[in-house]
């Protein structure tokens, strides 16, 4: 099963992982993909998480695999938030000491490649007239985004 694809259910019993954050990237698609294996009446067991096979209860069983899994969910949520806010601490004091620039601007008055520099001017011409951003993507071909640091670059100068 991957995340955006169909899986056909009628030959799983039990579909196992390893780790829990392999099916999903979040606490709502983790649940998301629980509820639907579960809705389908798979078993869905995660390896490195605690099993609750002996309990012979099965809503005692249910009730404290539930509770694990949302705790599980909540830790795999709260690691990606602390490393992509160590993540951006990071690139902050990058570009404060000029080691990380971001990527590359590609259209400006003064690239070298000339098909850009066209691009550009056309994108510049057709901001001052007044022209949708839309539309100027639809003429030129770039993005929209690409349109919008064209301008915050052009009304800097």
């Amino acid at each position: 099963m991957n995340r955006r694809g169909a899986v056909s259910y009628t030959h799983l019993d039990v579909y196992k992982r390893t780790e829990l954050d392999r099916l999903g990237r979040n606490n709502k698609e983790l649940t998301e993909t629980m509820d639907l294996l579960r809705t389908n009446g798979v078993t869905v067991e995660i390896l490195n998480l605690p099993s609750f096979k002996d309990i012979k209860d099965e809503n005692l069983r249910q009730l404290l695999n539930n509770l694990i899994l949302e705790l599980y969910k909540y830790q795999a949520e709260s690691e990606r938030r602390s490393i992509r806010e160590r993540q951006r601490q990071g690139i902050e004091i990058a570009k404060k000491n000029g080691v990380y620039k971001g990527k590359p601007v590609i259209y400006t008055k003064d690239t070298k490649d000339p098909q850009k520099k066209l691009v550009y001017l056309k994108v510049v011409e057709l901001l001052e007239k007044g022209v949708s951003k839309t539309e100027i993507s639809r003429k030129t071909g770039i993005s929209r985004p690409t349109i919008y640091g064209i301008e915050k670059k052009y009304k800097e100068n």
